[in-house]
């Protein structure tokens, strides 16, 4: 007569047909063990490990990643301080000149960072118009008093968005020098890697503002449901923890929309942020989508600080703020509902704002055309993980820092990469091996981007090569030169992590990839 199976093992496979867990046997030994009960007898059976023995490999595994971990660290922490370093010091002078818009020289910085370079020509043109004002009339100088002031506070405003992040990079990059890998060193590359991304932020702000009031800003319509994007921008919002403090609710019914989805978001992103800046933590904040009488209606209502009556006609106007005590807590620029004003108008719609005045809340009411739902919403496909072979990578960039730190980033992920300085460098290089995916600066001292370009295509041999222009131009127009130049994408800088892994990927059908099963 056979002994009687152990509680553990009975309970397990009284709950589930099969299944593993670890307990200790009937001779009290501490193991896993896997079971599985026939369908058709009811009988079961399990199959027992030694806990040791499971366990004995998953330590030594840990140990290797570990180890891992900790070089993957230390190459970080070095190219975050030099990055760290680079960053602080021109925006630093930048900073610097500020109060002397208009009145003092021309602003001049020589730096190999492209988005500071194009920050430092905004300013240069806010000097200018600053420096223009003092020649109006003294009507003119009336009519532009209250454009004067907003000016002014966002002057004010910009150094004081432009010195946090870098008050923060300056110090991580200290802690980065001083202290040994571990926890603050850790914690000091989480803050450069955070303001960093604020820095850029700040700058896409700017530059938006001035595409869209130039009218460069470029649509690609598409028929949209209003209710699904909301539903996308609440979810990103989630994950960034950006609503943990609100109460935020949502009334979504279906609408359709001719426009451009990415353009959209940014709208629903402005007006979200923008009740959750001026909203108190624990308030509530309400989405809403509905469609009638062929108008898509979306709006966004808080219990918030409201808006007094006057300041209702200017809400939308270019660097206009809610109110702001010294801290500047709630922090911005003034250019959010203004981009959301030009976007809007641009789709062929109209926004408003509405508030029964201070400390009573506000509603922003976006109307945009409805359309017919599409006949048949195209399935995304479930995209396969892709693991990519090592790949021989170029990168070609005068910006040492800019250089160095991407193919540090490249080599980490498994690739071999080699670095160029300059056109002629690039091109010798490309003479000696050529490589799988090549990233290209535009503006190099020498031989630009585009005739790199256009040297590797003629080249016999190099049609499977992946031309990428990583570069600080932007613009469409930009693009557009790129692609015609022969590069396969264009791509503005910053280029994170996740996104040159997403850039890779888009060509893994050039490099042979392996698919996980």
């Amino acid at each position: 007569m056979g002994t009687l199976a152990g509680a553990a093992y009975r309970a397990q496979v009284a709950a589930a047909n099969e299944g593993w867990y670890r307990a200790p046997t009937v001779e009290g030994m501490d193991t896993y063990t896997a079971f599985v009960r026939s369908r058709y007898s009811g009988w079961s059976s399990g199959f027992a490990i030694p806990a040791d023995v499971v366990l004995e490999n998953v330590q030594r595994t840990g140990s290797v990643l570990g180890g891992l971990a900790l070089l993957c660290i230390g190459l970080a922490i070095l190219a975050a301080v030099k990055v760290g370093r680079r960053i602080a010091a021109p925006i630093g002078r930048l900073v610097d000149q500020i109060p002397t818009l208009g009145v003092g020289p021309p602003i001049e910085i020589e730096t190999g960072i492209d988005e500071v370079r194009e920050l430092a020509g905004a300013m240069k043109t806010v000097s200018a118009a600053i420096s223009e004002r003092h020649r109006l009339s003294e009507l003119e100088r009336t009519v532009l008093a209250d454009s004067d002031r907003a000016k002014d506070e966002f002057l004010a405003m910009l150094s004081h968005e432009l010195r946090n992040p870098l008050a923060a990079l300056t110090n991580a990059s200290m802690v980065l020098r001083l202290a040994p890998p571990g926890e603050d060193s850790r914690k000091a590359q989480q803050v450069i890697e955070r303001q960093t991304k604020q820095m850029t932020r700040l700058v896409e702000d700017l530059l938006d503002v001035s595409r869209i009031t130039l009218g460069k800003a470029s649509l690609q319509f598409e028929p949209v449901e209003l209710s699904a994007l909301v539903r996308d921008v609440m979810r990103t919002s989630e994950q960034a923890g950006k609503l943990a403090h609100h109460d935020v609710d949502t009334d979504l019914g279906p609408a359709w929309v001719n426009g451009d989805r990415a353009r959209l978001e940014q709208v629903v992103v402005n007006l979200l942020d923008n009740a959750v800046k001026f909203t108190p933590a624990r308030n509530r904040i309400l989405l809403s989508v509905r469609e009638g009488n062929g108008v898509a209606t979306l709006t966004v209502t808080d219990a918030g600080i409201g808006i007094p009556a006057a300041d209702l006609t200017r809400v939308f106007d270019l660097f206009t703020q809610g109110p702001q005590d010294m801290s500047r807590a709630r922090g911005g620029m003034g250019v959010g509902l203004a981009i959301v004003k030009r976007l809007v108008e641009l789709h062929g719609g109209e926004v408003s704002a509405a508030s029964a005045g201070p400390g009573r809340g506000s509603t922003f009411t976006v109307t945009l055309a409805s359309v017919p739902a599409p006949a048949a919403v195209a399935r995304t496909k479930r995209v396969e993980p892709i693991v990519l072979r090592p790949l021989d990578v170029l990168v070609v960039e005068d910006n040492a820092d800019a250089r160095e730190t991407l193919v540090a980033l490249l080599e980490l992920k498994g690739h071999s990469v080699r670095g160029a300085a300059n056109g002629h460098a690039a091109l010798e290089s490309f003479a000696k091996a050529t490589p799988d995916v090549a990233f290209v600066d535009i503006g190099l001292p020498d031989v630009d981007g585009y005739a790199i370009a256009r040297h590797v295509r003629a080249t016999p041999g190099s049609a499977s090569v992946v031309l990428v222009a990583l570069t600080g131009y932007g613009q469409p127009q930009d693009e557009a030169q790129a692609l015609s130049a022969g590069f396969d994408l264009h791509v503005t800088k910053p280029i994170g992590a996740d996104h040159l892994d997403r850039v890779l990927s888009g060509f893994q059908a050039r490099f042979n990839p392996l698919s996980l099963s």
